[in-house]
């Protein structure tokens, strides 16, 4: 068995484990969540909020919904392209 490099960084888990234990800051703080992951985040809390759902029928939703919004990106820039 070849074992992995070891990886001894600022952002290794070994270092982040004691920052958080010494109840210091990680030296790498997380980043923001992008504009995309907060529409992926909020879609999804929102199907789901009455409850469970066959994972077919929330990739359904997430398609149109995709479609959607991609359709609405497209007219606002349509004026530009005349």
């Amino acid at each position: 068995m070849r074992s992995r490099p070891r990886r001894c960084c600022s952002y290794c888990a070994r270092h982040r484990g004691q920052a958080l234990l010494a109840g210091g800051e990680c030296a790498q703080p997380a980043k923001p969540p992008t504009e995309r992951r907060q529409r992926a985040q909020r879609f999804l809390k929102d199907t789901l909020a009455r409850g469970a759902k066959r994972v077919t029928d929330v990739e359904e939703a997430a398609e149109i919904a995709r479609r959607r919004c991609q359709a609405e990106r497209a007219r606002k820039l349509l004026p530009f392209m005349r």
